[in-house]
């Protein structure tokens, strides 16, 4: 058997990088620190790094037999060094250190780009996507980055995720009533319906904001991810000062003041359309 690669590792600098990602999708890591513990994360890094040779290297022996070359290797070296890391982080993840838990990323896809690949990896010859609704379609990780639409069907078919699907009014699941606060599964629900604070002109992304009621608890809105929204800390205490919002059924959201006047860039294109 070949001798696996070294590892790309310069004293305690180590970087990686995802098997399908282009220039703008790339991920890295950059640590720094000293020489000591530089040299345990090399020892460890290059023990899976091996691993993940050996195991491509058996899978080719398995399909060619004889004949296999390290040209027919199913991945090449940095494809392996990234699984390799990856493979630490999931171990280390699963080690209890820093308690039980299971990692788990969350890939946001909207109902049409996911209909869409999934149809053209059946074999299908969908209609192409519209350019004209590119800013409403979303297939990104919860904290934004962009993700290729490959890697998020292989996540879905074959990935530790959860894929949360959006129809256009963001409905994921039902909670009912029975809770005043959004919870587990119906709180990340609705972070993750949308980019950014409901707030128009707020930049806060979703992932930091509070879930907020759009018919306010009090008012018997049920908690619903359906009648709830991101709203960063400022802004969901504007409610409490007459101020509401609500989603129409395109998925845009409107902003009122007390005196029922609309906030927005969405409000200002209305009045021109009407014009």
């Amino acid at each position: 058997m070949p001798t696996a690669p070294t590892p790309l590792m310069s004293g305690p600098t180590l970087v990686a990088m995802p098997m399908s990602a282009s220039p703008a999708q790339r991920v890295y890591v950059d640590a720094h620190g000293g020489v000591a513990a530089g040299s345990m994360l090399e020892e460890i890094f290059s023990r899976f790094c091996q691993a993940q040779f050996h195991a491509d290297w058996d899978d080719g022996l398995a399909r060619w037999g004889g004949a296999m070359t390290p040209s027919l290797l199913e991945r090449n070296d940095r494809q392996r060094r990234f699984d390799a890391l990856l493979a630490i982080f999931t171990a280390a993840a699963q080690s209890g250190a820093v308690g039980t838990f299971e990692a788990l990323a969350n890939i946001v896809v909207d109902e049409i780009t996911l209909e869409h690949h999934l149809a053209k990896l059946a074999g299908g010859h969908p209609e192409p996507l519209a350019p004209a609704t590119v800013d409403d379609r979303r297939c990104e990780t919860a904290t934004g980055h962009q993700l290729d639409p490959g890697d998020m069907l292989a996540a879905v078919l074959c990935g530790h995720v959860r894929r949360v699907v959006l129809d256009t009014a963001g409905v994921v699941i039902d909670m009912g009533r029975r809770s005043r606060l959004f919870t587990g599964a119906a709180r990340d629900a609705v972070l993750l319906g949308d980019r950014w604070c409901t707030w128009p002109g707020c930049d806060l992304r979703s992932g930091r904001c509070q879930t907020d009621h759009t018919q306010r608890w009090a008012a018997s809105g049920p908690t619903r991810p359906d009648n709830g929204g991101p709203a960063c800390a400022r802004h969901n205490r504007w409610k409490q000062r007459g101020y509401r919002t609500w989603r129409d059924p395109d998925g845009h959201w409107h902003t009122y003041r007390p005196d029922g006047t609309e906030i927005g860039n969405l409000a200002a294109l209305s009045d021109e359309s009407v014009a």
